[in-house]
C-alpha cells in the first residue's frame, strides 16, 4: 500500500506542477523566455526540473505520513537502511514520472484541457502502477502497458524493499515466488525477472530515453514556431 501511493503521488504532484507551464505558453509568459539566451528544450527541461522536485518532496511526504501510521497503529517498522534507498528509488520516479508527463503536457495549450485532463491521469495513475488492482490479475496486455509507465518499477522497488524482509523470514519459498509474481514485487522481462539493481537501471534507461523524446520534440516545436513567424 505505502509503495502504491507513494508512487501515485509522485505522478500526480508532477502533473500539477507542469500546469505551470501550460499556464505560461496562455498566458505568453513563455513567449518572454525566447528573449533569452536559452533554448526551447532548455526551457522545457526546467519545467522538468522544478516538477520532479516538488514531485520528489510530496512523495517523501507520502511516506513519512504512511511511515508514522503503520508505526503506530499496525507497529511496522521500516529499518533506516531501506528507507534511505527507498529515497533513491523515489528521486528516480519522481523524474521518470515527471518527464512522462511533460511530453503529456507540450501538446496541451489550454487551462481547461489541462485540468480536464488531470483529473483522467488521477483515475487511471493507480492501475498504471499496479496499486489499484494487484499486478498478477491484470492480462498479459495490460502488465506490458504496466511495464511501459516509470512509477510502476519505482513502485516495484519500493515493495520489494518494504516487503522482502518479511517474506523472507516468514513464509515458504513457494508462497513467496507466489507474492512476488502477484504483487509485481519483481517484474519479469522476456522471462528474466529484474533484481531491484535491475529495476534501478531500467528507470535509468527510460530517463534517458525520455528525456531524448522531449528534446526532439522541443527542436522541432521550436522550429515550426520559427516557421510559422517567418
Amino acid at each position: 500500500m505505502i509503495a502504491g501511493i507513494v508512487a501515485i503521488a509522485g505522478i500526480t504532484t508532477s502533473f500539477q506542477a507542469l500546469g505551470q507551464l501550460v499556464k505560461d505558453r496562455e498566458t505568453r509568459t513563455a513567449d518572454d523566455m525566447r528573449l533569452t539566451d536559452l533554448s526551447l528544450s532548455k526551457q522545457n527541461l526546467a519545467y522538468v526540473l522544478s516538477s520532479s522536485i516538488v514531485s520528489f518532496l510530496m512523495q517523501i511526504i507520502t511516506f513519512v505520513v504512511m511511515d508514522i501510521y503503520f508505526t503506530i497503529v499496525d507497529k511496522i517498522n521500516i529499518s533506516l537502511e531501506n528507507s534511505l534507498v527507498a529515497l533513491i528509488f523515489m528521486a528516480l520516479g519522481a523524474i521518470g514520472a515527471t518527464l512522462l508527463n511533460e511530453i503529456i503536457v507540450l501538446f496541451i495549450h489550454s487551462s481547461t484541457t489541462f485540468s480536464r485532463l488531470s483529473a483522467v491521469i488521477g483515475a487511471i495513475d493507480g492501475f498504471a502502477v499496479a496499486t489499484y488492482m494487484p499486478y498478477g490479475t491484470l492480462s498479459s496486455t495490460a502488465q506490458n502497458l504496466v511495464k511501459l509507465v516509470p512509477s510502476s518499477y519505482e513502485a516495484s522497488a519500493l515493495r520489494s524493499l518494504f516487503l522482502n524482509k518479511i517474506s523472507k523470514g516468514q513464509m515458504p519459498a513457494s508462497v513467496r515466488s507466489t507474492m512476488v509474481n502477484y504483487l509485481g514485487i519483481h517484474f519479469k522481462i522476456n522471462g528474466y525477472q529484474l533484481t531491484r539493481a535491475d529495476t534501478g537501471y531500467v528507470m535509468i534507461g527510460m530517463i534517458l530515453i525520455l528525456s531524448l523524446v522531449i528534446i526532439l520534440a522541443s527542436l522541432a516545436i521550436g522550429k515550426r514556431k520559427v516557421q510559422i513567424e517567418s
